[in-house]
Order: structure tokens, then sequence, then C-alpha cells
């Protein structure tokens, strides 16, 4: 069963990811940054892109912070401490099969990288509560793609269905840039 839970996630994933053709005529100056929840289809198809693996399985920052992310359902869905994957300041977005790298509003350096890791290592060895507050459970992607299932279609959502929904709201950019809004 796990298995086909993998295979479901991996091709989910390139169905919804750029070809790896595209990923590699990425520019890699400016240190290009995504945020993932997983980051082994996404490193293949974007091998110049740097990735924040927001689960922890391959982040040693995420993947010491002792707070659990909010309905966990497996072991490794850890939370970035608050304000860390704002420090790296992702800029790749992706937007209809495509990988768009947008502006930073600071440029992202070597040594502000090296700062930010070794800050929020730091933070969270020290065992501090390092999460934002969630001030309303419907602010979290998971709680708030059950409750769709719950409201819409009157059921409990399927494992996948409720990852793979959850994977797109975790995805979506707070903004988007106004070259590629649909009407």
């Amino acid at each position: 069963m796990r298995h086909q839970q993998h295979k479901v996630f991996t091709i989910n994933q390139l169905n919804n990811l750029p070809s790896r053709a595209e990923g590699l005529a990425l520019n890699p100056a400016g240190f290009p940054t995504i945020r993932a929840e997983a980051v082994g289809v996404v490193a293949w198809v974007l091998p110049h892109v740097n990735i924040i693996d927001a689960f922890g399985l391959n982040d040693y920052v995420v993947a010491r912070n002792a707070d659990i992310a909010l309905l966990t359902l497996m072991a490794h869905e850890r939370q970035a401490p608050y304000g860390y994957v704002e420090c790296l300041s992702p800029n790749v977005i992706l937007i209809n099969h495509q990988a768009v790298v947008t502006q930073r509003p600071a440029e992202l350096t070597a040594a502000k990288i090296v700062e930010c890791e070794q800050h929020y290592a730091a933070v969270v060895a020290n065992g501090r509560p390092t999460l934002a507050p969630v001030l309303n459970p419907i602010d979290d992607p998971r709680f708030f793609a059950r409750q769709q299932y719950l409201d819409i279609l009157n059921r409990e959502p399927d494992q996948d269905g409720l990852d793979g929904w959850t994977d797109v709201l975790k995805r979506c950019p707070a903004t988007v840039p106004a070259s590629l809004r649909t009407a």
C-alpha cells in the first residue's frame, strides 16, 4: 500500500512540474529557491533550484524542529521554525507546469544562507517555541482541505485526495506576479 501511495505521489508531482529539460535550463545564479514538501522529484526536475524541505527529511533545521505540523499523518511531517523559510526568501513558484523565478525584495547571497541556517539551527537546538501561532485552524492547509470534503462532498476525504489538495494549497504563493494572473 505504501509503495502505491509513493508511486501515485511521484506521478502527481511529475504531472504538475515542468519537464527536466526546462528545469535544467533555469539559471542557478542568485540562488533560486523553492519550498517543497518532498524533494526527490522536485530536485530531479529542478536541479539548479535550492529546495527547502518543508517536511524535514532532508533539511537540517526542519528535521530538528521539535514542533510537529498540525494534523500530522506521517512521522516526517515537521514544520519549519517561524521565520526560517522567509529568511531564505523562496522565489521560485510553480504555475501551469512552469517554474517561474520571481524577483526577491533583497538579494540572497551565500553569506545570507549561512546566516539563516546557523541562526535557525541554534533556535531549534535550544528547544524554544518556533512556530507562528495558528489563530484560526482554517489557515492550516490540511484542515482546510478536509473541511472542504466535509462541507461540499459530505464525507471524510480519502488519503490521496487529502494529501493532493493539501499539497496544492501549500504550494499556492502568497502573491502571484501580475504577468501570470488569469482573469
